[in-house]
């Protein structure tokens, strides 16, 4: 019996992608149940109008429209499945992906989730691969299984605490990994386990690199001849209506981890470190979806909004993180200071008042001259 998948597709105002992103999925060679649940946050006009599916397995759920963070907290609490993998409704599931993810939690129960490379598609058409070893640009204690596949060490902790590690287009999580809260029993929450069950650890950086594929390395051996037709024949068990309104009255409480939707920027980076903190971080090494980037979306601009989340992030996870040592504190604080810095920057350009709000923000944070510099140049006017 292989464990169920939910894949949740938040759109909000762009449905045309639906038609490359969704066959995506449902082209997936994965012999479990599978459900794809569309979130659509507000869309004029709806979602539903613009793509429509025939096939049972694909779910519209429809909200008024609350941020991309809600739509992926509605989708978590709707999903039915043993794991729950994220696809951005402009980005598409390369081959082999959910197999390939799903079989890695599988064999590696002390992780709550996998990650995994990207091919990234530029503005201008151009290709390439990307992934965590780049972002970091450093050695990343790791244990390798082979085949691209990599479990991080319990140094990873602290690592993505500094570095963005991956977007949620690449997470696959295992539900109970949501649904202990805080992470409270999970397996990696006692020290001791979490040492123990890696017999080995490897140091791996950016230098050994190959180009490794998703085909031909199966991580689920089906005894049916045709895995596709058990996955056309599999679909959920108990299907609601096409399209729904979410049934939940809060789907943000309604399971413990969960996208923060107050971060207008950076929710995947800060959902990633959470789960972190309690649970193991798996990894294929090889591209599981295509990224697109487009023109006017806040990580390809310098929307000082995203440096307002990123301040924020950094302030909770010095309040929610109880065994961070004062020196990460520190760390912590310096970096908060230094993102409502550039807040403060790009708001110089437009809004006076909200540049030194955030300049005063970042000498609270931590008191440095280069905040009153900061704030002194905001109240004069200069850019």
């Amino acid at each position: 019996m292989y464990p169920s998948v939910s894949v949740i597709v938040p759109c909000h105002n762009d449905a045309e992608y639906l038609a490359e992103s969704i066959p995506s999925i449902l082209e997936q060679r994965y012999p479990g149940d599978l459900e794809v649940l569309i979130v659509d946050d507000g869309s004029h006009p709806p979602a539903s109008t613009v793509y429509s599916p025939l096939d049972p397995r694909v779910r519209f759920i429809c909200q008024e429209g609350a941020g991309v963070s809600a739509a992926r907290n509605t989708g978590i609490a709707h999903a039915q499945g043993d794991y729950i993998a994220f696809l951005d409704c402009d980005d598409r599931m390369l081959p082999g992906r959910l197999e390939r993810q799903i079989g890695l939690l599988e064999r590696c129960l002390e992780a709550g989730l996998a990650g995994g490379d990207i091919t990234r598609r530029d503005l201008d058409g151009a290709e390439d691969s990307w992934g965590i070893f780049e972002a970091f640009g450093e050695a990343i204690p790791a244990r390798d299984l082979g085949g691209g596949d990599y479990l991080f060490g319990e140094e990873f902790r602290e690592s993505v605490l500094r570095r963005y590690p991956f977007n949620t287009s690449v997470m696959t999580v295992r539900r109970k990994a949501l649904e202990v809260g805080q992470f409270a029993g999970s397996p990696v929450s006692q020290s001791a386990s979490w040492r123990n069950q890696t017999d080995r650890t490897d140091r791996t950086d950016r230098t050994d690199r190959t180009d490794r594929t998703n085909e031909g390395l199966p991580l689920f051996q089906s005894a049916i001849p045709n895995p596709q037709s058990a996955i056309e024949e599999s679909a959920i068990r108990n299907p609601q209506s096409a399209v729904e309104k979410s049934a939940i009255p809060n789907p943000q409480s309604a399971i413990g981890a969960r996208f923060d939707p107050d971060l207008l920027c950076w929710e995947d980076w800060d959902f990633a470190a959470r789960i972190a903190r309690a649970w193991r971080i798996a990894y294929c090494r090889y591209p599981v979806i295509m990224y697109r980037k487009r023109a006017g979306s806040i990580t390809t601009t310098h929307d000082p909004r995203k440096f307002l989340s990123r301040a924020r992030m950094f302030a909770r996870w010095r309040r929610d993180f109880s065994d961070l040592d004062q020196g990460r504190k520190r760390a912590l604080r310096l970096a908060e200071n230094d993102a409502y810095l550039t807040a403060s920057w790009e708001f110089r350009k437009s809004n006076r008042l909200r540049a030194m709000g955030c300049a005063t923000r970042a000498f609270v944070a931590m008191p440095r001259l280069k905040s009153l510099k900061s704030l002194a140049a905001a109240v004069a006017g200069r850019i």
